[in-house]
């Protein structure tokens, strides 16, 4: 019975060794716990500190590069406006010069066509000059023969009708293309159809006058391509007259 009563001491005192083993085992564990975790929360706030450092650091360093991208960029906007401005100004320039190289080379393209206009309307006008200069000397001998028909004592009024047929045909054609032939007797002398070959003086006429055609004229349309040569006669001085004038002159004077 004293056996099994110190049995049950020993294993009563082993208990409670055990239970305070235990309790010392569980204190220090739950020191080391709450260490840890203190631990833990100063590390998390060192590192939220850092992270928002790093941020900040981030942000200012963003903040930094846009400025200097803004800088750039209006640096940039400025060298482009002027460089447009420029590119502008010469456009403008360029611009006016095509305009006045136009303007010219219309005012030059209007002359031209004037001109080519006048030369073709002179060239229809006196195309057949030629033509006509080598008829003239034909028909001025059909005139003659006609003249010379009827100045004969046998005239063969058959013939000088064929012939003045002939002429008048002429003279439609010359007509058409505005062409006259003029030089006759009796014309008041003009210097610019007329050529004078010799003249005389006459009481008969009271201007200067055509006596004598030796070959007439001819003008196209108001150009005079050949003039006429005759001969003229021109008014004479009377003397009478003359001194009339003179004794006039004189009585006014003395008077």
């Amino acid at each position: 019975m004293e056996n099994e009563k110190e049995k049950s001491e020993l294993e009563t005192e082993n208990s409670q060794m055990t239970s305070e083993k235990n309790l010392n085992k569980s204190d220090g564990m739950g020191v080391t716990a709450i260490s840890k975790s203190d631990t833990g929360e100063k590390t998390e706030m060192l590192l939220k500190n850092l992270s928002t450092s790093v941020t900040s650091s981030e942000a200012k360093a963003t903040a930094v590069d846009s400025a200097s991208a803004s800088d750039s960029a209006s640096d940039s906007a400025s060298e482009s406006v002027i460089s447009l401005e420029d590119e502008l100004a010469k456009a403008r320039k360029d611009a006016e010069e095509y305009l006045d190289l136009a303007r010219r080379s219309r005012a030059e393209l209007i002359n031209y066509r004037k001109r080519v206009e006048r030369e073709i309307e002179e060239y229809k006008k006196y195309a057949i000059e030629s033509l006509l200069l080598e008829l003239i000397p034909a028909i001025e001998s059909i005139e003659q023969a006609i003249k010379s028909i009827e100045d004969s004592p046998t005239v063969n009024d058959s013939i000088v009708d064929g012939l003045k047929k002939i002429s008048a045909q002429f003279a439609s054609i010359l007509e058409g293309y505005r062409v006259k032939i003029f030089g006759a007797v009796g014309d008041k002398f003009d210097p610019n159809l007329h050529e004078p070959i010799k003249s005389s003086t006459s009481h008969e006429v009271e201007y200067e006058t055509v006596d004598e055609v030796f070959q007439r004229g001819v003008k196209i349309a108001d150009r005079v391509v050949k003039p006429a040569l005759v001969s003229i006669l021109t008014p004479a001085k009377e003397e009478g007259k003359e001194e009339e004038s003179l004794g006039i002159g004189a009585g006014e004077e003395n008077g």
